[in-house]
């Protein structure tokens, strides 16, 4: 994907249990995370956050920049 003249590359990796198995095998090759959450329902919605929280505390996310939308 471009974006003014900026060559991005985009993974969606899902947020069930499973899928979040291989997140730490993508930290270490990207520069920043996109976290998107489904805000229409109140109780996914805390959830997910909650999960988002719990994984950027791993050092494998250090240092890398997160974007929560």
């Amino acid at each position: 994907m471009f974006m003014a003249e900026r060559r991005f590359k985009a993974f969606d990796l899902g947020g069930h249990q499973i899928a979040r198995r291989v997140w730490k095998d993508y930290y270490g090759k990207v520069d920043a995370v996109v976290y998107l959450v489904d805000a229409n329902e109140k109780e996914r919605r805390r959830k997910s956050v909650s999960k988002e929280e719990e994984v950027s505390e791993k050092v494998w996310t250090s240092m890398v920049k997160v974007c929560v939308l």
